[in-house]
């Protein structure tokens, strides 16, 4: 602990810089600390190789220079009025213990690096005293280290890991060269995150999460394995982990029987480990625990702390149901556990009030993930690699604790078991028959659950259930134990079905699920959003509709508002002009898509680039936006976007990508990118003419090409009608002439606020783009054009020529301007985009021979 001296020489503990309350994770977490129950079980502890010429000292400094960015790493936990507060100390310093095994043989390394390992994490640590984290650096030859970390969970997750090790790559590779380490500043420190989560949970906003899970685990037992032992009279937290390894191809397996359902690969998963403990134990209410992130947010995703947390999985399961059927329905519960995963494990424990019992943990004895990348993706740097090992689990927070871990090199099944209650014989058999019930399901999908392996009754006879001592020390949860309060109306699940029914041309009950898997597009998600706030008087916010778009999370949007306080907020900074909002999340060191303007085009993308692209759009979020863009320079205006932009994602790889006069915004904002240093691996642009091309042309010229233009589109549209693929209505309200005349005689409906905001955008950023300077951009670039492009600008190349190198490419893509964002226009798009990220020039340019 930091400390200062008095005038005696004395030395005194120093003051805090800030005091922080602690969040339900980290009270539960404290309190078991108080029991002298947690021990080992509290830490986490993490390996990392270090290939590669690193001296020590730079270690030790790179680690200490990210304790001093990151609050949370120099806080220590004090009890105040009985409860626990975070104290961040102005100071904290990790002291960098070294082993030195290069003279060990290099057959028996390994094994002295696990004896190290497991001593070195099974230490408690002192919440009292900051930091809470600790690093051994075992030396294995000059250019070789293996990195061992343990860190306290109280302040520290595993996706925190991959935080920390990309700062720390970062941070080592600049202090090697002797440069200052560039960190981009941290939007938010974790403390921000507790008074935010102290004062959110205080509101009603969480309501309805709440009477979800009342109403989902009403009655619900407490499922156990049978153990090997009698349960102790309090849990010890003793553990072990025992691992089977899979063939490779059974992660892709996985995958591919899982999306045949429709399902995602982990809810596939947590269905066949439902039925396999149903095959256990015969019991046919399965209640297990999974555990997200709890990083819904950008700013979130570059910190450090505890923000995982527990979700709760009840699966009714019966032999005679078949497996195909049994995954579907585990589909469902799956996503409505997500729905109202914002409620923290802890507080719903509080309010649930379940019986407690010190020798089980609340409400769930056993635990599942599915784990497909590692929290530290392996890099290169200059000088050396960082390389992500296996590690291990210092103790058992739960009975059981079951995993599949699914990465390039890796593929297994794990279990973290409490040794007070399973022997290794166990643990190893309950992965054997889990394995085995994968095979049988995918090799029969007409399968019974029934047909599934049984134990044998060494391990737990057929009819084992829960044991009659627990089910008098843990009674089911009534809804009457928990808080009252007035069930949610009905009416907003109803009405909002009804919406989507009208928009989609469905009946209502089959819209229940993704607005965007159902047939809903771009145009059809604003006519829906302008419904719901005719129908409801609340303004849906689109970036949250678009990190879930089914009808249930839609509902859930609407009775928020509806309840929430309505008193404005006064005062304060003005706001930026532009919105982040992701579509999708990466790797935290994987390339960004930057989209920008009219985010629900680019939906699309996100099931089209691999796992590691992030997609995200920058936007204009409304009028008042544009109005407070007026009397500036588009110089100013994108300025402004950069900004907004390397707020979440400065140092890591772009892409930038606009339509029309959005990709004239895509070009300057590229430009000002790499200006300011960072990397700009491409720039695409749509039906995109360089700035003040077209005036060159004489009027008469421009009256024909617009002419042409006009006749090509109700071509276009007029064809796709004869087609059958859209109707009348659609094709009246796609031309422009025809809509006006429509409109006047009532066959189409005035636009929308949303609709008519849209194109205010366009014709904002189009009058503005046209003080654009034409400076030459010498980066990466591909010109796409869609339908909507005559032959004309496909041979001027949009006017880009003198700006972009000679040897950009343009490809032509199917579908009508706006519409080749869509379907078969979009997917040909990515998959040139991820040539242009992945491939060397040569092969691009084989790929746009036969295209443009």
């Amino acid at each position: 602990m930091t400390s200062t001296h008095n005038e005696s020489g004395g030395a005194v503990a120093a003051a805090p810089q800030f005091r922080f309350p602690a969040t339900p994770a980290q009270a539960h977490i404290w309190f078991l600390e108080q029991l002298s129950t947690g021990g080992a079980a509290m830490n986490v502890a993490v390996r990392w190789e270090i290939r590669g010429v690193v001296r020590d000292e730079t270690i030790r400094r790179a680690f200490n220079l990210i304790i001093s960015r990151h609050e949370i790493l120099r806080t220590r936990f004090v009890e105040i009025d009985g409860q626990p507060t975070q104290e961040v100390m102005p100071s904290a310093e990790l002291k960098l213990a070294h082993v030195d095994i290069r003279t060990t043989p290099i057959e028996t390394q390994a094994e002295r690096i696990d004896a190290i390992a497991v001593e070195d994490s099974a230490q408690p640590f002192d919440m009292e005293s900051a930091p809470l984290i600790r690093a051994t650096l075992v030396r294995m030859a000059a250019d070789c280290a293996m990195l061992l970390i343990t860190a306290h969970h109280s302040v520290f997750d595993g996706f925190s890991i991959g935080v920390l090790g990309d700062e720390f790559g970062t941070a080592v590779e600049a202090l090697e060269a002797g440069r200052s380490p560039s960190l981009s500043e941290l939007p938010l420190q974790f403390g921000d995150y507790a008074l935010w989560q102290r004062d959110y949970l205080k509101s009603d906003a969480l309501r309805e999460d709440l009477n979800y899970w009342i109403g989902e685990l009403k009655g619900a037992p407490y499922f156990e394995v049978e153990p090997d032992f009698p349960r102790p009279p309090a849990k010890t937290y003793a553990g072990a982990e025992a691992n089977l390894d899979l063939p490779p191809a059974f992660a892709e397996r996985l995958e591919s029987t899982a999306c045949d359902a429709g399902l995602t690969g982990f809810a596939y998963a947590a269905a066949i480990l439902s039925a396999m403990l149903h095959r256990t134990t015969a019991a046919e209410d399965i209640v297990f625990g999974t555990h997200v992130a709890g990083r819904n947010e950008v700013d979130l995703e570059t910190m450090i702390g505890v923000l995982v947390n527990s979700l709760i999985l009840r699966i009714p399961s019966t032999s005679r149901k078949p497996i195909r059927e049994h995954a579907r329905a585990v589909g469902g519960i799956v996503k409505r556990a997500l729905v109202h995963s914002d409620i923290p494990f802890e507080t719903l424990v509080e309010a649930l009030n379940p019986p407690r019992d010190r020798a089980r943990t609340p409400i769930v004895s056993v635990t599942f993930d599915y784990q497909r990348t590692t929290f530290l993706q392996n890099r290169k740097y200059d000088g050396f690699e960082l390389i992500s090992r296996p590690s291990h689990s210092p103790g058992a927070v739960f009975d059981l604790n079951f995993a599949i871990i699914a990465r390039p090199d890796l593929c297994r099944l794990s279990v973290q078991y409490d040794t007070s209650l399973f022997t290794d014989e166990t643990a190893n058999a309950l992965l054997r028959r889990l394995a085995t019930s994968f095979e049988v399901a995918f090799d029969n999908p007409g399968a019974l659950i029934g047909d599934l392996p049984v134990p044998q009754a060494s391990i737990a006879s057929d009819a084992a259930r829960p044991s009659a001592d627990l089910r008098r020390t843990a009674s089911p949860i009534s809804r009457e134990e928990a808080p009252s309060s007035a069930p949610r109306p009905p009416s907003s699940l109803d009405r909002l079905a009804d919406i989507w029914g009208e928009v989609l041309g469905r009946i209502p009950d089959q819209c229940d699920g993704d607005f965007f898997a159902l047939g809903g597009h771009s145009l059809l998600v604003v006519r829906m959003l302008a419904k719901v706030r005719q129908t409801f008087d609340v303004k849906l916010s689109l970036a949250e509709f678009i990190a879930d778009p089914t009808l249930t999370a839609c509902a859930l949007l609407i009775d928020k508002a509806l309840t929430k306080d309505t008193a404005a907020h006064e005062g304060g900074l003005t706001e930026p002009t532009w919105r982040l909002t992701s579509l999708k999340n990466g790797a935290p060191d994987g390339p960004v898509i930057v989209t920008v303007n009219h985010p629900l085009l680019y939906y699309g993308a996100r099931e089209r680039f691999g796992a590691d692209a992030a997609i995200v759009n920058i936007h204009i979020p409304d009028t008042e936006a544009i109005e407070r863009q007026a009397d500036k320079s588009i110089d100013e205006i994108v300025c402004e976007a950069r900004d907004v932009l390397l707020q979440s994602y400065h140092g890591r790889q772009l892409a930038v990508l606009g339509l029309c006069a959005n990709g004239r915004v895509s070009y300057r904002l590229a430009q000002l990118l790499r200006e300011a240093g960072e990397t700009v691996v491409q720039l695409a642009m749509i039906d995109a003419w360089a700035p003040r091309t077209l005036d060159r042309s004489g009027p008469i010229a421009r009256l024909t090409e617009k002419w042409t233009l006009r006749r090509r589109r109700w071509s276009y549209y007029a064809r796709q009608m004869f087609d059958g693929e859209i109707t009348l209505v659609n094709f009246l309200s796609r031309n422009n002439a025809f809509a006006k005349i429509s409109r006047r005689i009532g066959v189409l409906a005035s636009p929308q606020e949303e609709e008519v905001f849209v194109e205010a955008v366009i014709e904002h950023l189009m009058l503005k783009c046209r003080e654009l300077e034409r400076a030459p951009y010498d980066g990466e670039a591909i010109l796409f054009c869609s339908g909507a492009s005559t032959d004309a600008a496909k041979e001027e190349r949009f006017g880009w020529d003198g700006v972009l190198r000679d040897d950009t490419p343009i490809f032509a893509i199917h579908g009508w301007h706006e519409d080749a964002l869509l379907q078969a226009g979009l997917e040909k798009l990515a998959r040139i985009l991820r040539l242009r990220l992945g491939e060397p020039p040569e092969a691009l340019r084989r790929e746009g021979s036969s295209t443009s």
